[in-house]
This record gives C-alpha cells, structure tokens and sequence, in this order.
C-alpha cells in the first residue's frame, strides 16, 4: 500500500487573535492537504483524523486524544478545530497548560476507520499558550460536573508483583474465607493422600468422622455406563449402585426407579426392586432377588438361593434350582389361582432334570410335596411319616400323638382322649399289640364326652384298634372300617 503523505499547510491558532484578558476558546484550529502516495490530493474522501496532545516530549504521556472524522475537499483540504472532536482520553479542557511542553501528534486513517498512520508528532509553539494566560485570571465560579469520558484503551499488562506472605497455617489444613479474611483449620484436612472432613488422621481417600453424608435432589444423568467398579446415586430415578459389573447391568435403561442393586452383575430395572449378590436379575416391579445366579421376570416376586428362576407374580421361591416345568404358564402382573405363591426348592443343578421342588404351595391354597401342581388341599408325591408311640402305662394322649402302640402284656391300663372341643377333625389310632388277656380301655377327659355315645372302649383281643376323629364339640367318632 502506497504511503500516505500529508502536507501541512498552516495551523491558524484561533487564541492568536484574543486578548489574552478576553476568554480564551477551549480549542484550536487545524488545516491540512492530505495526499496519496504520489503527492496528489485526495479529494472529496471520508477520512478520519486521531489527535493526541503528549506531555513534555514527543514520546511523553498522552493528556489528550480525540478522533474527528470528516470529508475532504475538492482540492484534498480539511478544516477542523482541534477539542471538538470525539475524547478517547481526558477532556480538553483537563489539559494543564502551566507545566511543560506540549506536542501535537497527529494519525490518519484515509478510509474514514480506525487503521491509523503516524503522520508526525509536532511541538505546540506559544500561541495555544494563550490557553495558559486564562488560567492566569482569578478563578470564576467552578462550573457543572461534565459527563464522564469514553473508556481509554487498555493498558498493557503490568509486571508480575512479589510472591505476598503465606497465611500461617499447619500441615493440611485448609484455607476458608470467613467474610473478611482469609483463615485456616483443619475441618477439611487434606494430607496429600487422603482428604478429611472434622479429622486430621484420614485412612481413606474421603474420611468424615462423626458427621453424616447428604446426597439430595432429583435431577441429573446417569453419571457413567457399560463395565466397572463403582458406587454410584443417580438422584433422577431416585436409585443407588454399588459393587461391580461386566456389561451394562448399570446403564440407564436397567436401572428402574427408586431401585438398589450391589453386588457382582445384579440388575434391578423394575421400579422398587432389590437386587444384591451375584448374578441376579430382577425385572419385575417391587421385586427382591438375593444369592446368586437367580433371575425373576415377575411383578412382587421375593427369591433367596441359587439357580432360581420365577415367572409367578407375587411368588416366593427359596432354595436351590427350582422346578420349571410350567414356568412358561404363569402370569407375571396378575393373582392367578393356579400359580404358585411360595415354593422351596431343592434342585440339583441347572438341568430339567436335576431341578425339583420341595414343596410348592399355590395361590388357591392346594400344597404339593415334591409336586409342582398339587390338585388337592395337600398332595404328597412320596411316602409319609407320622408320629408313633408304644405305651404300656395309664395317662393321656397328647395332642402330638397320631398312633399308639398299647403293650398291656404286663397290667391293663387305661388311656384318655383328651377334650374334644380343643382339637377339631384329629384323628387317633390306638392299637393293642401284645396277645395276653390284659384290657386296654380308652376313655374321655370330661365327663360330657363321649366314644360313639360311650364313656369307654374297651381293646381286649391281641391286634385290636380302634379309630376315632373329634368333633370339635364332645363327641369321638369311631372311623375304623
């Protein structure tokens, strides 16, 4: 770009031609040609003047500056007064005429912007010093407070000050603001290591000593998905996490509201659930699945052991390796009557063949041992055992009794039945077994109660029994065949 020239043609002082008695005008004029590189004259063009007023030098502080932008003439010339224009710095009036040299640096920028060229700095020379004489007179009445300026440019960056004292303070502790001054102690303690809050001696990476901890609010994300050890409280849904997984157990879409799971792989994403130990998973709502290697899909299911899996809704399975034969059967949000509704298992391993249940009790109430199905109140798959006992003395039969093995080969001997109205529907068998001639005799506690209508019967040939059945009244019932 070709350098600009501009030539000065004169600079009128306007104070040149006023008593220095009168008022001096807080301004000077300024005149000038400005010219291209070839020392033409550029005419009518938007250009913008900057002027700065420095202090004793050419180089000294600026006291003054102001920008003016105005329009050529047809022979290049501009015309201006020097304080009229726009203040970046100070006012004109600010200006201290009485102490030193002032020089007037004058920038172009021939586009009408601010992309400023030095034109030359040059030495005020006495008339503008009229300026001077007005400060000379007595001082008037001080006038009215002017608007503040235009912020000057930024300074540049100062140097870098001293280090400034440290506060004193022990090992660890830490610094708080108190309103006024910076203080410090040791309720949050940091070793280097480990982090305390109210102890100085921390032995984890956070220790709080007496005091408890508080993680509130409902927003927030899932803070992290996929494998990884972790504790995690995803305050959005209101669930918590700790322990381990391998996969995605924890992201977002498998963790249902309101949920814990901890543990190895566990997985709760029904809303209330509860999963903890290793491997399980829970699907279902308000759900609780405990030990390992167990999966429910069923709404208010409970499962506690190992190798479990349930498809009843509000089913209890506890054990090892459930039957599941008919799993496929059951509802998972509903009360269906045939379903189960509790069962112990004790399965042997995962296959259909190694998986049994114990017992299995369904919602209409029928129980089955060692049977999934029950299709009566109880059912047993197997044999059953009940209680037995010999006796060969008087006394009564206890409400544990169900058989008795009379032995009156020493002395007959007489048994009572207890009260019928304590045990309704019990059942008593009663049997002599030795070949003497000796009489067992079976009565009733209660002078109202009665065998079939009898106060007693009598046992009285070797294998005779006799059978009876209460009432729930007064009456024993004799049920032998």
């Amino acid at each position: 770009m070709k350098r600009l020239i501009i030539s000065l043609l004169f600079l009128i002082y306007a104070f040149s031609f006023i008593n220095v008695q009168a008022q001096a005008p807080q301004k000077f004029d300024y005149q000038a040609i400005v010219r291209d590189g070839s020392g033409n004259a550029i005419a009518d063009q938007n250009v913008t003047l900057r002027f700065s007023i420095r202090d004793q030098s050419a180089s000294g502080v600026i006291v003054f500056q102001e920008t003016q932008n105005i329009i050529t003439n047809q022979f290049g010339l501009v015309t201006l007064a020097v304080g009229e224009g726009t203040a970046l710095i100070n006012d004109f009036f600010s200006i201290d005429w009485t102490t030193g040299g002032k020089f007037l640096q004058v920038e172009l920028d021939r586009s009408g912007g601010t992309n400023y060229v030095e034109l030359g700095t040059t030495q005020l020379i006495s008339v503008p010093y009229a300026l001077y004489a007005n400060k000379a007179g007595n001082p008037g009445v001080a006038g009215p407070i002017g608007p503040t300026g235009l912020q000057g440019p930024i300074g540049p960056q100062g140097i870098v000050g001293p280090t400034g004292p440290l506060l004193p303070a022990l090992d660890g502790q830490t610094l708080r603001y108190n309103g006024t001054d910076w203080i410090a102690n040791s309720f949050l303690y940091n070793n280097g290591s480990n982090v305390g809050i109210n102890t100085n001696a921390p032995i984890a990476m956070l220790h709080i000593n007496n005091g408890a901890f508080l993680a509130s609010g409902s927003g927030g994300i899932t803070p992290i998905s996929g494998q990884g050890i972790r504790m995690m409280w995803v305050p959005f849904k209101g669930a918590f996490r700790a322990g381990s997984v391998d996969n995605a157990q924890w992201d977002d879409a498998n963790i249902g509201i309101f949920s814990v799971a901890f543990g190895s792989n566990t997985l709760a994403s029904g809303a209330y659930a509860l999963a903890w130990g290793q491997s399980n998973m829970t699907l279902g709502d308000n759900s609780v699945i405990g030990g390992n290697n167990n999966f429910s899909w069923a709404d208010q299911s409970f499962l506690f052991g190992q190798g479990l899996l349930n498809k009843s809704y509000m089913c209890n399975v506890f054990g090892s390796y459930n039957d599941t034969s008919t799993i496929n059967n059951h509802s998972l949000t509903s009360h269906v009557l045939n379903d189960p509704l509790f069962i112990v298992a004790n399965g042997m391993g995962f296959g259909d063949i190694a998986r049994s249940n114990a017992l299995t009790i369904l919602k209409n109430g029928n129980a089955g041992f060692s049977i999934t199905a029950p299709q009566s109140t109880v059912e047993i798959n197997g044999s059953l055992s009940l209680k037995t006992r010999v006796v060969n003395t008087s006394g009564t039969i206890d409400k544990s009794d169900h058989i008795l093995l009379a032995n009156s080969a020493n002395s007959a001997f007489t048994l009572q039945l207890p009260l019928a109205s304590i045990c309704i529907g019990r059942v008593y068998i009663i049997k002599k077994i030795d070949a003497s001639g000796n009489i067992v005799t079976i009565g009733c506690q209660g002078s109202s109660n009665s065998i079939d209508g009898q106060s007693s019967v009598n046992l009285t040939t070797p294998n005779a029994y006799l059978q009876v059945v209460s009432d729930g009244a007064t009456n024993w019932y004799i049920i032998n065949d």
